[in-house]
């Protein structure tokens, strides 16, 4: 799998992209990328996305007060209560996580979380994300 990385994005970011193209492709996975501006809500991804075929889904990274994370990825027309969220996963009560440790975490920017992004997130004891389907 080949993807024509636009030269407009960050350095990291191109970095970031042909190392997870190489690693789908290492594993016989194909696919196409598409692109669009962050969005922050489900309208904002109905008016750039709706055109891309297959589920829409929202990503929310959240945390507990003991530092616990996790990625959860659930259909755009699923309403998320975060306090039975946090029962569910056997987590504390959940906030959602910041910009900066985000970015920080899964190398990517708010409004551009997407599942894929766990292929950058360190892996040690303190810090293993967790992703949720």
């Amino acid at each position: 799998m080949q993807f024509d990385t636009p030269a407009d994005l960050p350095a990291e970011s191109r970095a970031r992209e042909k190392a997870l193209s190489a690693f789908l492709t290492a594993h016989g996975i194909s696919g196409e990328i598409f692109r669009h501006p962050p969005v922050f809500t489900v309208a904002e991804s109905q008016q750039h996305c709706a055109h891309i075929p297959g589920a829409h889904v929202k990503n929310l990274v959240v945390k507990d007060k003991a530092g616990r994370t996790a990625l959860v990825t659930v259909s755009d027309t699923k309403r998320v209560d975060l306090k039975a969220l946090a029962q569910t996963i056997g987590f504390g009560r959940l906030s959602f996580v910041r910009p900066e440790p985000m970015t920080d975490l899964l190398g990517v920017d708010p409004g551009s979380v997407t599942p894929l992004a766990v292929i950058n997130a360190p892996v040690t004891a303190a810090h293993a994300p967790l992703l949720l389907v």
